[in-house]
């Protein structure tokens, strides 16, 4: 089953996006950022809306994500 596909899903979705212990980062299949949390927003001291939509590799240099995202 799909993420998605139920209450329960979106509901641990949120749960982990919005987890106050963990660094969350999400991008796209080309490596574009599209949400770092806000505990990422204080570990790299920058807001989400400076660096939304630009290259993983702006924000941590030696990134493989992008790489990841593409398997």
């Amino acid at each position: 089953s799909r993420l998605f596909s139920s209450i329960e899903g979106v509901l641990s979705l949120h749960t982990l996006i919005n987890n106050p212990y963990e660094g969350v980062i999400l991008i796209d299949n080309n490596g574009k950022i599209k949400y770092i949390n806000s505990l990422n927003e204080r570990f790299f001291k920058i807001k989400l809306s400076k660096i939304k939509n630009k290259h993983i590799t702006n924000l941590i240099p030696n990134s493989r994500l992008h790489f990841i995202a593409k398997s």
